[in-house]
């Protein structure tokens, strides 16, 4: 550094108290100069977990050095001191402490409702993961770990994203299926819960099972234990075409309350005149006839002897 007019300030001069007694201008000039430009700040420390500086001693009147730390760490104050002159001769100071370096903690974690707690909820530090689990019948709003990381001109960390919470585990919605007697709702079913299903008169369930809302992996949203059932319409089985009988307008194709009725071929009579009806059968989608379908039978003959009658 040159000793400039520029460096020799009123404070810089007041530092001096033997400046008053030099003459001329010249003199004075140069006796500041020597005071201030030879004034030495102490040696700096090596602090754990801090980058050396290019050196630890030999600074001089404003000198400026710079403090950084190893990753993970933040500095405690701000990061640059000046050596600065003192009233004492070639004895100057920092005009600051020197700073340490501090381990980056993150902030402390929350325990959420229906969360189970990770081993610890405070104390993590750069770069620590943290990984999150929910009671049963819950899922998290998000897989992905935690990660404690730096964050600029402070020493508190900050988490790579907000701390999940623990959501109910929620099915889709129901179907209004066709032919259905909808169930006491449609929306709204949650872990474990079951629903039960049933048709209008005339038709039948798919299955007979109650759907359960099960978990889901990686993810919020539940599954039901299978599809969801449909309502068919009830049919009854093909009827027959039996011998000497006048076919139906149709065999097959016969469906809930639907009726049919028999003729049989001239010369034959039905076992039964009454029509058969479609009807509704327990626990499947199969219907059964009222009655089991009639036969054609030959009718009977009377044959009357020949009698002889005698004219009296």
């Amino acid at each position: 550094m040159k000793c400039t007019d520029s460096l020799i300030s009123f404070e810089i001069l007041s530092l001096i108290p033997s400046y008053r007694t030099l003459s001329p201008i010249k003199e004075i000039k140069e006796s500041i100069c020597e005071k201030v430009l030879g004034t030495k700040c102490p040696d700096l420390r090596q602090e754990p977990n801090m980058i050396s500086p290019k050196r630890l001693t030999g600074y001089f009147y404003l000198a400026q050095v710079a403090f950084k730390c190893d990753q993970g760490y933040l500095l405690s104050s701000a990061g640059n001191l000046t050596c600065q002159a003192s009233s004492h001769q070639y004895e100057g100071y920092w005009n600051g402490t020197q700073p340490k370096c501090h381990r980056i903690k993150c902030p402390d974690l929350r325990q959420y409702p229906n969360m189970i707690s990770p081993t610890k909820l405070i104390g993590y530090f750069y770069q620590e993961q943290v990984a999150f689990q929910c009671a049963e019948g819950y899922s998290l709003s998000f897989e992905e770990n935690l990660i404690c990381q730096a964050s600029s001109n402070q020493n508190i960390g900050h988490w790579s994203r907000n701390q999940p919470t623990c959501q109910r585990i929620t099915c889709p919605d129901l179907r209004q299926n066709p032919n259905m007697i909808s169930p006491t709702k449609l929306i709204g079913y949650f872990y474990q819960e079951q629903v039960a299903f049933q048709c209008a008169e005339g038709y039948s369930l798919s299955f007979e099972e109650n759907l359960i809302c099960q978990a889901s992996s990686n993810q919020n949203i539940g599954h039901w234990s299978r599809n969801q059932p449909t309502c068919q319409h009830i049919k009854c089985p093909d009827l027959r075409q039996k011998p000497n009988m006048i076919s139906p307008t149709k065999l097959i194709g016969y469906f809930y309350q639907e009726q049919v009725a028999f003729q049989c071929a001239e010369g034959y009579s039905l076992s039964f005149e009454e029509n058969l009806i479609c009807q509704a059968s327990s626990n499947q989608n199969i219907g059964h006839w009222s009655r089991n379908q009639p036969t054609c039978q030959r009718k009977s003959q009377i044959y009357f002897p020949y009698h002889t009658y005698l004219l009296l």
